[in-house]
């Protein structure tokens, strides 16, 4: 797994296991007012994660 190190941040892949938190995030308004709208839906956030992968 590849890791991207900053200063104040690390960087990795999204995982399909990461998928609940990530649809979580994507689902705050106040995150997400940038990132496409999308339904609440994790196995969709799944199916798109390991097609991603």
């Amino acid at each position: 797994m590849k890791f991207i190190q900053g200063k104040l941040i690390n960087l990795r892949v999204a995982q399909v296991e990461d998928a609940e938190f990530i649809l979580h995030l994507r689902l705050l308004q106040h995150k997400a007012q940038y990132l496409s709208p999308v339904k609440n839906d994790l196995v969709k956030q799944k199916a798109w994660l390991e097609g991603y992968k």
